[in-house]
């Protein structure tokens, strides 16, 4: 079956040049080929999800994103057995870069030559730094600091693509990269480090010494940042007490979690859900 072409140029107009959206496909929903006439970057919250552009795959990971240049042709679906996936989208007109910046982007393009320009997965601290600055542009509504906050968060990430090009990461360990995707589910987070260390297959020492060497964190670091992770989709979806989703997200001490779900969200956990549920 040939799925025809959308064409989308609705997104950004000259009053909100930039446009910033949080989205989430579940089983049997994909966003189906398209082009637009404005230039775009997308970063992965959560699911693994294909990548389909100009008749090339690739594989999309959580701490991943990518930079698609205006009238490529892409389409995106959920990876075998993923139930849910979101990403940040940002779309904008390649007009509102500075020179140095437009600069850049020619430079991808030349180099790249219809393909995406893919970043390398974010280390932890580089993410939560990134998702707190989108976070803001999520929330600001003044079109002179998007800007300038936009300018800011692609020009450190084109930076990080041109080191990557010029000086290839170190590859994370195998066994290192199997006990971080397993500790992902529900059932493995939740039992905490004891079990990230039997999934590892080595000693804490030396467990730690690597995740903190490939990903900038540590065990615990990376067990509550999953732990928050369900705690934030059980108050989005769901309306259950917020003891319990303190529980069910894996902390045992409810002074502890609101303290890193603040470190993390800038907001109580009652403020997040009310983002995402209508108040009566």
């Amino acid at each position: 079956m040939v799925v025809p072409v959308r064409e989308w140029k609705n997104y950004i107009s000259d009053d909100s040049p930039i446009c910033i959206r949080e989205i989430t496909i579940k089983n049997g929903e994909r966003i189906y080929p398209h082009t637009h006439d404005h230039a775009e970057f997308f970063f992965v919250m959560s699911g693994k999800m294909i990548h389909f552009l100009n008749g090339k795959k690739s594989i999309m990971k959580p701490r991943t994103a990518q930079f698609i240049f205006p009238d490529y042709v892409h389409s995106l679906e959920l990876a075998h057995g993923v139930r849910e996936a979101s990403w940040i989208n940002i779309s904008f007109p390649l007009s509102i870069l500075t020179k140095d910046l437009n600069e850049m982007i020619i430079r991808l393009s030349f180099k790249e030559k219809n393909d995406a320009v893919s970043l390398p997965t974010l280390s932890m601290p580089n993410w939560e730094l990134y998702m707190s600055k989108i976070n803001f542009l999520l929330e600001n509504h003044d079109k002179t600091q998007q800007e300038i906050l936009f300018r800011n968060i692609l020009m450190d990430l084109l930076i990080i693509y041109f080191q990557m090009l010029e000086k290839p990461a170190d590859p994370c360990p195998n066994w290192l990269t199997h006990a971080m995707q397993e500790m992902e589910k529900d059932e493995n987070f939740i039992m905490g480090l004891e079990r990230f260390i039997e999934l590892s297959g080595k000693t804490q020492n030396h467990l730690t010494k690597q995740i903190k060497k490939h990903h900038g964190i540590t065990p615990t670091q990376y067990i509550n940042r999953l732990r928050l992770q369900k705690a934030e989709s059980l108050l989005k979806n769901t309306d259950i007490a917020i003891t319990d989703v303190v529980y069910e997200s894996g902390f045992q001490n409810m002074s502890y979690f609101y303290e890193r779900f603040k470190a993390k969200n800038n907001m109580r956990p009652i403020q997040y859900r009310n983002k995402f549920h209508q108040k009566d």
